[in-house]
């Protein structure tokens, strides 16, 4: 990962994780962004929402996609 990552609790996976931001989970799991969002729309990957109102995506709900 790179120095924008962060730990963050998921409630989805009820643990602290490392939590990326968009641009880096197209990446992480080679899709597009209206995948990712698509996702997490279906619950298939995990989000918290920062205080700025920005989102992080859940590494591990990523690893499960594949």
């Amino acid at each position: 990962m790179t120095g924008l990552d962060r730990k963050a609790w998921c409630a989805g996976c009820d643990q602290e994780v490392v939590m990326i931001t968009i641009d880096q989970a197209v990446t992480l799991a080679s899709m597009s962004a209206l995948q990712i969002y698509r996702s997490i729309d279906a619950g298939k990957i995990h989000y918290a929402e920062t205080e700025e109102g920005s989102l992080l995506v859940c590494v591990n709900s990523i690893g499960r996609l594949h």
